[in-house]
């Protein structure tokens, strides 16, 4: 990694003509494009092409496969319709680190998770059926289908424990679940196989309006408290509500999660707008581990987390550990 890096900084690999979104080395191979072409292949840690540039897009690679948007020869297009719409719509598809071509035919594919499985997407176009229709399959590295399909989801994001699935209902915006085990929704209480918005609290949601991936088997949604403001609450494997209402939150991280503590306008706080961190206690309460003292922070990774304190003159930033104390700060003009 260190002659890679020292390499990129001489610009003595080669691929710097035109701009690539992240540099990045998985699997021994990057991404680079051609001068000429335009197009996108992969290179080794020496500067050695060892997949040709011949993608219109390509992902890193991921657990031994990528993601790479291909160009097809659908030959002469008399006139637009419906199967030539769904034959362009579908054009990525997955390769390997010796770049044989895996998996096709997809509009969309998600990375790869550990257990070499992911989530595609098969969309079709037809003016008799109004439009797109959306079809979404688990896939493993062969395109064998696990799970599916479940149509017309807008999007299935892959996670460790549950996806988690977004459903756009037209004019009432963008709402959220998750899928379980068996690739069924995770919220469908009534067992209807469908999803369904509760608008008068007689029926628990089976839609959120925003979530949080799953992790330590909790995940965050937005909803309102007691007093009809919106807030973020963690809930467990069965959508229980398990903690108190926040102003905001992220995943659990490292068995830490930063919260940001809610406060009522007509309620003063020397803490508010504060943010700290919570753990999960033996008996799986939820319970303050570091106090609410920072205007801004991160989740933990290795060991540390982020945060940011804001002044009037300047900002302190730096990090904190898992039990508060700070590591390292700076300060910054503002």
């Amino acid at each position: 990694m260190i002659e890679f890096a020292h390499k990129y900084i001489v610009n003595n690999l080669d691929f710097r003509e035109n701009a690539i979104d992240a540099l990045s080395l998985n699997d021994g191979l990057f991404v680079f494009q051609d001068k000429d072409s335009k197009l996108f292949g992969y290179k080794d840690i020496k500067g050695d092409i060892k997949i040709e540039a011949k993608y219109k897009l390509c992902r890193m690679f991921n657990n031994g496969v990528a993601v790479v948007i291909y160009t097809k020869d659908l030959g002469k297009i008399d006139k637009i319709s419906d199967s030539s719409i769904t034959e362009s719509l579908n054009s990525k598809g997955v390769i390997d680190v010796n770049g044989n071509m895996v998996v096709t035919d997809y509009a969309i594919i998600n990375d790869y998770n550990t257990e070499g499985l992911t989530w595609a997407l098969s969309a079709s176009f037809s003016l008799e059926d109004n439009g797109f229709k959306r079809d979404w399959v688990q896939i493993d590295k062969k395109g064998d289908i696990k799970k599916g399909p479940i149509s017309n989801i807008a999007h299935i994001y892959n996670n460790k424990e549950y996806p988690i699935i977004v459903i756009n209902t037209g004019f009432m915006g963008v709402y959220y679940s998750f899928l379980d085990e068996n690739g069924d929704y995770l919220t469908d209480f009534n067992g209807d196989k469908g999803l369904s918005l509760s608008f008068d609290g007689s029926e628990r949601t089976e839609l959120f309006k925003d979530v949080t991936r799953f992790s330590n088997g909790l995940a965050g949604t937005i909803g309102y408290n007691s007093e009809g403001e919106s807030a973020w609450i963690f809930r467990d494997r069965n959508l229980d509500p398990i903690s108190e209402p926040y102003d905001s939150l992220l995943p659990f991280s490292e068995g830490l999660a930063a919260v940001k503590q809610l406060t009522h306008l007509d309620k003063f706080s020397s803490h508010m707008g504060k943010w700290g961190f919570i753990s999960m206690d033996a008996d799986s309460t939820l319970s303050l581990s570091i106090p609410y003292s920072f205007s801004e922070c991160g989740s933990f990774t290795g060991g540390l987390a982020y945060f940011m304190n804001t002044g009037a003159t300047f900002d302190i930033e730096g990090y904190i550990n898992k039990q508060g104390k700070i590591i390292w700060q700076t300060k910054r003009k503002k």
